[in-house]
């Protein structure tokens, strides 16, 4: 990809952002913060200030135009993720499987291990008590 496209490419990004737009930004996405202005660095790449919500005693920060996503995007997706789930859980329903994992019945466990555990411990008590 040439110089330009790339240019071109960081500016209709920054198109996708607007003054007053609700971002996540740190190393996790889970700070919230406006956008206040856009600007450029030294560079000439674009850059976006950010004030953080809620305001307090913290200053505004300024971020590269990649280290922020939007706030609604992520809800979105969170929202079309649930709606997938419960269509995928109708489905099972219709089709009469269980909808869960946890909504199975349980089965009973055959443990038969459960005498020869018993046989370890006294083994192991008589073995502590002669010493």
């Amino acid at each position: 990809m040439n110089l330009v496209a790339r240019v071109v490419a960081r500016y209709l990004k920054a198109s996708y952002f607007s003054v007053g737009d609700i971002v996540l930004y740190g190393k996790y996405k889970n700070k919230r913060g406006k956008v206040v202005v856009f600007g450029k660095d030294q560079w000439g790449n674009p850059t976006v200030e950010v004030e953080p919500i809620p305001k307090g005693r913290k200053s505004n920060k300024v971020f590269g135009l990649f280290k922020i996503w939007r706030a609604d995007v992520k809800e979105t997706v969170l929202q079309e993720r649930a709606l997938a789930e419960e269509k995928a859980e109708e489905k099972a329903e219709a089709i009469g499987g269980p909808k869960k994992l946890a909504d199975q019945p349980n089965e009973p466990d055959d443990d038969d291990d459960d005498d020869d555990d018993e046989e370890l411990i006294l083994r192991v008590a008589r073995r502590f008590a002669t010493h």
